[in-house]
């Protein structure tokens, strides 16, 4: 007897509104977006190309004392500087094949369909693993982008595809160094920051009371442990004695008291296939320490998927989740197995490159 290819059509089983539900329902269940904290979503575009403006940043003058009746003198707003690239392409798939059907209708009769329900389960665990993947790769870019002040793909972070190279456009004054190396054990890391904070305020116009610092789990912790912010915090407690062991929770109040402004621990791990097996890169680069605004610094340039206009048609079923990232669901009638692919147009931008100091831990002035 001839049995109907919808029985197991995951494709057709969730055919327009349920697929939507089930792909909107996976992107929401995704809890590791970190890049939210680093961007802000763009307006959607159609051209895959972006265009970011700035103003020249500076200190305001004072006003002018006039009589009531005095025409007030015009100020210079200073010019505005504009830099483009272009959005990158992303994706990834997977496919629902026998071997899932099968254990999906495992504890049931001979001869049984696939039911809603079980074609909703499949769909979402496909969908969660790929929108993850999506996410993480945005994390990768935000990443990167702060603590490098560039973003590069290569065989590093993935086994093939295209690869990327883009200079954020980080002013060179923005990038700084040391005094002594922090490996150094006569290197003073807390005057560093310190300095940098003045350097930052005085010389490039930022406004530190917004900003705070950022630095690699494993630089946090050499930074903890260096014997010149161990012995000036044991100098502030009062406890010089070479037997008393400083707790973390001391240091850390030590250090908030001495201006320097907030530490924020990164530690983050993306994962990329290569030749079969799951490989771990960290894309905070360890050697720096970055001073970042608490507001987002990126713009998060997105353009739309074809398959977003293209829209649903009888051969597939077309969901699109943070108006850029498209699910793509179709049934290969010749191998009994369900294809899902997400794709996107999605890069991070920084609104202003000179809104950041990138310092060098390991490279003295």
């Amino acid at each position: 007897m001839k049995r109907e290819a919808t029985q197991y059509n995951i494709n057709e089983i969730l055919q327009g509104k349920k697929f939507e539900m089930v792909s909107n329902l996976a992107n929401e269940k995704y809890n590791n977006e970190d890049w939210r904290f680093y961007a802000d979503w763009d307006v959607l575009q159609r051209d895959t190309t972006w265009n970011q403006m700035m103003r020249e940043a500076d200190i305001a003058i004072m006003a002018v004392n006039l009589d009531p009746d005095s025409d007030k003198p015009l100020v210079s707003l200073g010019g505005m500087e504009t830099y483009s690239g272009d959005i990158p392409f992303m994706g990834l798939g997977t496919r629902i094949e026998g071997n899932d059907i099968r254990q999906a209708l495992q504890l049931k009769e001979v001869g049984a369909s696939l039911t809603s329900e079980d074609a909703m389960r499949l769909t979402m665990t496909s969908l969660e693993t790929l929108y993850q993947g999506i996410h993480s790769k945005l994390n990768f870019y935000c990443y990167q982008g702060i603590s490098k002040g560039q973003i590069v793909v290569d065989t590093n972070s993935q086994k093939d595809g295209k690869f990327i190279s883009v200079d954020l456009n980080i002013p060179a004054a923005n990038k700084v160094k040391v005094a002594k190396v922090w490996s150094d054990i006569t290197a003073n890391p807390i005057q560093d920051l310190l300095d940098k904070q003045r350097y930052a305020k005085r010389e490039l116009n930022l406004d530190i009371t917004g900003m705070h610092w950022e630095m690699d789990e494993v630089k946090y912790n050499a930074f903890m442990e260096h014997p010149k912010v161990v012995e000036l915090i044991q100098a502030r407690l009062q406890k010089v004695s070479g037997d008393y062991i400083v707790t973390d929770a001391e240091k850390k109040a030590v250090i908030n008291t001495l201006g320097i402004r907030p530490i924020v621990v990164v530690d983050q791990v993306c994962k990329f296939n290569s030749d079969g097996k799951k490989l771990s890169i960290n894309p905070f680069e360890v050697d720096n320490v970055v001073l970042i605004p608490d507001l987002p610094f990126f713009n998060m340039k997105r353009a739309i998927s074809n398959q977003t206009i293209i829209g649903q048609t009888v051969s597939a079923q077309r969901s699109t989740v943070e108006q850029c990232i498209a699910a793509v669901s179709t049934w290969d009638d010749q191998h009994g197995v369900n294809n899902i692919d997400v794709e996107a147009w999605a890069f991070p931008v920084p609104k202003d490159p000179k809104n950041i100091v990138i310092m060098d831990t390991t490279t003295a002035a």
